[in-house]
């Protein structure tokens, strides 16, 4: 029984050595010898709902070929960048083309130059410093509905391989690899300014309202038709504050400007709540967005500033 149980124990031991042995040789690995950049080509400022041209730039720093998986430096960069919008909210890249995701087949094995089989993958090279890019307007990719601050990071996984001498292109080892990790760019920002005019009332915003301390229950929002367009081109469902719903929208007419305009009304504790944390005193920017009935999105944005009721007393 003993016996037994030291045996058990003795197999055990080996099988979690050659695991842990194989979870330390990924962890100690360094990573891929590839970089990713992220550009905007024409400035970092965009008039809401235009064509931002970005490129994204995938290049190999090592001095010799690296060998990526067969395909690698010809997948969409644009499918991993990371986009955060003004709410704070990640972004998903919107694909419009149907992707096929058949059964991978059973990796084949090769003879490596010893004659000993090994389990190989089709492997590209990459040369010293070779580039891969691609540039596109970005908001193909990302509903962008928001004007405001937005925040893009392209990260994607790679494995780089060794390529063994003696097994015929273009095959690799898939157990002899140099590089694992995920490639990251750095952080650039881009600034999408509204082009509704609107007015927000009232700009002044008391802190006393987290707590429902108010007498009249919402803010009201005017909303102007841009030019070449009517009010009735405006969807009046949806019609956002940073990420909250207005309670009703109404079709209103100005005497003085002698055009129509919509009303929006947003309830006050929901309001100055999706600003998040505030501190009287400061300015904070709300922005308001919507679609039109052609499904392109409208938006614009004002500042309001963070008081208390002591502010109103002498």
């Amino acid at each position: 029984m003993r016996k037994s149980i030291l045996s058990f124990l003795i197999i055990f031991g080996i099988a979690v050595f050659i695991g842990s042995s194989g979870q330390l040789r990924a962890q100690s690995l360094p990573a891929p010898p590839l970089s990713l950049t992220i550009e905007f080509l024409y400035g970092n400022y965009f008039d809401y709902g235009t064509p931002i041209q970005t490129k994204v730039t995938l290049t190999n720093t090592s001095s010799g070929p690296t060998y990526i998986k067969d395909g690698f430096s010809s997948i969409n960069l644009f499918l991993y960048v990371r986009l955060i919008d003004p709410a704070g909210r990640v972004l998903v890249p919107q694909i419009t083309m149907p992707v096929e995701a058949p059964d991978a087949a059973p990796l084949p094995f090769v003879l490596d130059p010893n004659n000993r089989p090994v389990q190989a993958a089709v492997c590209e090279p990459l040369g010293p410093a070779q580039k891969v890019e691609q540039t596109d307007d970005i908001t193909k990719y990302f509903q962008m509905k928001l004007p405001g601050h937005y925040s893009a990071r392209a990260e994607l996984s790679a494995m780089t391989f060794i390529k063994n001498i003696g097994i015929p292109d273009p095959a690799c080892d898939v157990n002899n690899y140099d590089g694992l990790g995920v490639v990251k760019s750095e952080t650039k920002y881009i600034y999408a300014q509204g082009s509704t005019e609107l007015d927000i009332i009232p700009e002044y915003w008391f802190i006393e309202w987290k707590d429902g301390k108010y007498l009249i229950d919402d803010i009201a929002v005017t909303i102007w038709a841009e030019e070449g367009k009517t009010i009735d081109d405006y969807r009046r469902e949806h019609i956002l504050l940073n990420n909250l719903e207005a309670k009703k929208v109404l079709k209103m007419y100005s005497l003085l400007r002698k055009q129509d305009y919509l009303l929006a009304f947003f309830d006050k504790r929901k309001a100055i709540n999706s600003l998040g944390p505030v501190e009287k005193g400061h300015w904070y920017r709300v922005v308001i967005s919507g679609t039109m009935k052609t499904n392109q999105f409208f938006g614009g944005g004002q500042q309001v500033k963070i008081v208390s009721f002591g502010d109103l007393l002498p």
